[in-house]
């Protein structure tokens, strides 16, 4: 980060733009600053002619979290589905059904960026697909953005149903009203919000707690709620989908050939005062279900008893567990089953979220 802004003070008109904006044009959210300044891009090099064109590069595979202001536990802005405004692309499967381009229906951003979904006229279902590997335990949320076209009804669902406990979470949505008809009883939460002009945006969460293959699908339904029918050629508008690890929509992010992965930021954690952007070497979690400290089948437990009475997580979920220990003069702990291995004479850190109950003392 020295190296960039060092570039950009010495060589760029950016970097007097970097360090001379006027107070009152940046923005207060530290969300919306960090865009203002990644805006900013070196515009010539003062002592050659030839264009400066360095840059940072930032990419991240996977969800990560960072504290909030308030103080919570929360993940980074994402969106693993790529192609999110482009269903034509081959990122994206439909069967059944036909993607095209319109330019005459604007999208919610005001851009020509929508696209139409048509069904076949053959009897099967007519739906759009985009597979997204996620990890277990994990609460996912996909949103979309979706207008009716001669049709008004559908049903959003996340795909494989071996992934999650009791089939794929599912929502049935009425796209005259914007109401939500029916779901399933492991939807963990589902919005419908008006975002003008007949646009409706709707999304689900859920939980794969039994697998890590996943996604996003969207069936187009007849008058009667069926997804299995003889289609006669109508269709619906869509625009702005997005697959993101959390329990509600976040800001939406446009993607085209990668995945987003968005900032996290550094926040003073007594006076929740915003410090800047969190730079971090990149690491890789070795253990196994790290938050399902209950599963008995990767951790192994000794001399406690388990209680998973809907304690809240830093995150402010009911994630945690309770560990209290028996009358036995032996040690008690929990450890994992298979212990992780590591590379030889590489550093490995180990840490945990604890908070203490009627023992205020432990080794870690």
């Amino acid at each position: 980060m020295a190296t960039r802004r060092n570039f950009l003070k010495n060589f760029s008109m950016a970097g007097i733009m970097l360090f001379s904006v006027p107070p009152f044009i940046v923005p207060k959210n530290a969300e919306a600053k960090s865009r203002f300044f990644r805006n900013l891009k070196p515009v010539r090099n003062f002592i050659s002619e030839e264009p400066a064109t360095e840059s940072i590069i930032f990419s991240r595979s996977s969800s990560a979290t960072y504290f909030n202001s308030s103080g919570i536990l929360s993940y980074a802005h994402q969106n693993l589905l790529t192609f999110s405004e482009d269903i034509i692309n081959d990122g994206w499967t439909k069967e059944g059904s036909a993607a095209d381009a319109v330019n005459n229906i604007r999208a919610p951003d005001g851009s020509k960026t929508v696209n139409v979904l048509t069904e076949t006229n053959e009897r099967e279902e007519h739906r759009l697909s985009h597979s997204v590997t996620v990890n277990m335990g994990i609460k996912y949320t996909f949103s979309v953005y979706l207008k009716a076209g001669s049709c008004s009804k559908a049903r959003l669902s996340f795909m494989n149903p071996s992934s999650y406990s009791g089939g794929n979470p599912n929502v049935f949505v009425d796209l005259s009203n914007g109401t939500i008809l029916s779901r399933t009883e492991n939807v963990i939460n589902n919005t419908i919000t008006d975002a003008g002009d007949g646009w409706w945006r709707v999304s689900v969460t859920g939980n794969p707690d039994s697998g890590t293959l996943s996604g996003f699908q969207l069936f187009m339904a007849n008058d009667f709620g069926l997804i299995n029918y003889t289609g006669t050629g109508r269709d619906l508008y869509i625009w702005g989908a997005q697959f993101e690890a959390g329990t509600a929509p976040g800001t939406y992010f446009a993607t085209t050939d990668r995945p987003y992965a968005g900032e996290r930021y550094n926040y003073d954690p007594s006076t929740r005062k915003l410090r800047g952007l969190m730079i971090e070497p990149a690491a890789t979690n070795l253990l196994k279900q790290s938050l399902a400290l209950d599963d008995t089948s990767i951790w192994l437990f000794r001399n406690v008893i388990v209680r998973t009475d809907s304690f809240i997580s830093p995150d402010n979920q009911s994630k945690a567990i309770k560990l209290v220990e028996d009358f036995s003069p032996n040690a008690h702990f929990i450890r994992p089953a298979v212990k992780p291995s590591g590379k030889h004479r590489t550093n490995l850190h180990v840490q945990c979220f604890c908070k203490g109950g009627r023992a205020e003392m432990g080794v870690f």
